[in-house]
């Protein structure tokens, strides 16, 4: 059974669920739900960064959870903020690259970014996998103004 990433920005901490949202090719989705994020309702900037976030994370689990053998992790909760700091990293370095602001994204920068994130997946995983996590991206990106 594949095990999904909930990440709670406020807190940084990944919470592991196997239940709580429904799987399509590795895509998380629940009814009006992307990545987390309500679609019926206003989508913000942040919003969409943090969905990104969540995509890469549960995208490329299985990569991360190979650097487990590299260290010592007090604790399996330890080792998920681990992860998160990994791939949060990873998307700050692609806004600085695009000179965008992490911390106040732009509808301009996210799409920047989201096309980094895309050509760095294709390294690890089939053009097709990649294409339809970031078609759910967009549904989000499409909703800002």
């Amino acid at each position: 059974m594949k095990i999904f990433y909930i990440v709670d920005y406020l807190n940084f901490v990944v919470k592991k669920t196997k239940s709580i949202y429904l799987t399509n090719k590795n895509i998380i989705y629940m009814d009006s739900c992307v990545y987390g994020v309500d679609i019926t309702k206003k989508v913000t900037p942040l919003m969409v960064r943090n969905a990104i976030t969540s995509c890469f994370l549960n995208a490329h689990s299985e990569v991360l959870d190979e650097m487990k053998e590299f260290g010592e992790f007090e604790s399996e909760e330890e080792f998920e903020k681990m992860k998160l700091f990994d791939v949060s990293g990873l998307i700050k370095k692609f806004f600085e690259d695009v000179n965008g602001d992490y911390e106040n994204p732009t509808k301009e920068s996210i799409l920047k970014v989201l096309k980094k994130l895309q050509e760095f997946a294709k390294n690890f995983r089939k053009p097709k996998i990649v294409n339809e996590h970031t078609k759910q991206i967009m549904v989000l990106v499409n909703k800002l103004k």
